[in-house]
């Protein structure tokens, strides 16, 4: 479902109606839901899900981020392929004058020129511009010399926005005495040393070392804007199968459904821990630490694997950073494959009791989980 508009998206601007609606279909089917139907709780809130699994969420792709990321190729284009079919026909159409800055000209005629124009500032903050003549960059909007300049700042307001910094130099004298404030003045002494010369201004694009552009990096870019560090990224490293890895970055993030997160949802539920005889409301806490059938399968675990500390945590974000952040043996991380198959289990022991009235001892699932583990080691 994200790879079919693609081709779309690289075009045209998607309606906002359009996403809502693909992003309606991706979002059940992650969570296992049908039209109409009420099972299949979202775990995570779905502009969470689209964020990078280094910022904390699952990779699933953020198609709004996506079309405008698409779309940017195009004025990256005007500026570096300047005498291409495409950019000389935009040209003709679209510029009131042949030498100007594509970032000034005016949202008129073809709707793909006008969506395109919507997008100038975010291209502007993604780009530099090295001063040649100076027609095409924009002395307000550009990023050039030491930076932006605050526009709305200026007191008064300048009467052309879309000035260029040829345009700028050419009236160097009556410029500076004008009641700009010190970031304005001290971008125009700048241009007093700058002599305009016959070739283009060049467009660098900042979001990457080579300075050319890439859509892959302008997404990256806008979806990881103002986002902080996973504090777990090491969990979708791990070499187990993508659905223990999933759950294991649920359980970090708090999202699985315990008796605790169902009553949280408005959901009744009959308190009472299925793994052993206690009667209150079940927490994920009690469930992987603090539970006697729990307590009993890590004691056994240590028995079997004594160089690794399970016991005496009581924090499960910490145990997981333990576990995924341990030192690798010959590129192996042995203490993550371990525990967090271990907690697989125990979340699987649990809903077995639930749901199918299966209990084993554990004995029994210690039998199991080392042969999983064995499974999961020899495809390392």
């Amino acid at each position: 479902m994200s790879s079919i508009p693609i081709f779309f998206m690289s075009a045209f601007k998607m309606p906002f109606w359009v996403i809502k609606e693909i992003d309606k279909l991706r979002r059940n089917f992650l969570w296992g839901r049908s039209t109409g139907s009420t099972t299949g709780i979202p775990l995570l809130a779905w502009d969470r899900v689209c964020l990078p699994k280094h910022l904390g969420g699952m990779g699933v792709l953020n198609l709004k981020i996506l079309n405008t990321s698409l779309l940017l190729k195009w004025l990256w284009r005007l500026f570096v392929l300047p005498n291409s079919q495409w950019s000389t026909l935009t040209r003709s159409m679209f510029a009131s004058r042949v030498l100007t800055s594509p970032l000034s000209w005016t949202a008129r005629g073809s709707f793909f020129w006008k969506d395109l124009l919507t997008l100038r500032n975010i291209f502007s903050i993604l780009t530099r511009f090295d001063l040649g003549s100076g027609r095409e960059t924009l002395f307000w909007f550009s990023n050039w010399g030491n930076g932006f300049l605050n526009f709305f700042d200026c007191k008064p307001l300048p009467s052309k926005p879309h000035l260029t910094v040829q345009k700028v130099c050419q009236s160097l004298s009556s410029s500076l005495q004008a009641p700009w404030n010190r970031d304005v003045h001290s971008a125009i002494l700048h241009l007093s040393s700058f002599t305009p010369s016959d070739t283009r201004d060049t467009c660098s694009w900042k979001c990457n070392s080579s300075g050319n552009f890439t859509v892959k990096s302008a997404y990256s870019t806008l979806v990881s804007a103002g986002k902080i560090e996973f504090q777990a990224t090491l969990i979708w490293s791990t070499k187990l199968p993508p659905s223990i890895r999933l759950f294991i970055f649920l359980l970090f993030q708090d999202r699985i459904l315990t008796q605790e997160a169902l009553v949280k949802r408005n959901i009744e539920v009959q308190p009472g821990c299925s793994l052993c005889d206690s009667t209150s409301l079940e927490t994920a806490t009690h469930i992987f630490c603090l539970c006697p059938y729990t307590q009993e399968l890590w004691n056994r675990m240590s028995s079997l694997f004594p160089s690794f500390v399970f016991l005496g945590h009581t924090d499960l974000r910490q145990l997981i950073l333990d576990a995924v952040g341990s030192v690798p043996i010959n590129g192996v991380n042995h203490k993550a494959i371990v525990s967090l198959t271990v907690l697989w289990a125990i979340w699987l022991e649990r809903n077995n009791r639930i749901f199918r009235g299966a209990a084993r001892s554990t004995e029994a699932l210690l039998h199991w989980i080392t042969s999983q583990q064995s499974l999961f080691l020899k495809h390392c």
